[in-house]
């Protein structure tokens, strides 16, 4: 009778062990799950965030490019708005330089 209950509470002990085995793999599967799916939706954050840094940084390169024409053309029409300077300058001191003898006849 002894060894009988003793199977018997050896059966039940492997009964509640293996129980407990397969419900902690269901919830580790459970959670492995998880832990994936997060993984998918972070991968395609990151490659989206990597795609948007990508578009920003060619805007940022155009942008420059765009800086130096624009500064180059600012040099360009500077000198330009001189040299009109000094030509206006000579043609006024021409001008008053005729008026002057004007005035005196």
């Amino acid at each position: 009778m002894f060894l009988e209950i003793l199977t018997f509470v050896m059966f039940t002990l492997v009964i509640v062990l293996k129980y407990g085995v397969v419900s902690r793999i269901g919830r580790l599967s459970h959670r492995l799950w998880e832990v994936e799916e997060k993984h998918r939706r972070d991968e395609a954050y990151l490659k989206h965030q990597r795609k948007e840094r990508r578009l920003a940084e060619r805007d940022k390169a155009g942008l420059v490019r765009k800086e130096m024409a624009l500064e180059a053309e600012a040099g360009r029409m500077e000198e330009e708005l001189n040299a009109l300077k000094e030509s206006n300058q000579e043609i006024l001191q021409q001008l008053q330089t005729k008026a002057v003898p004007d005035l005196l006849n």
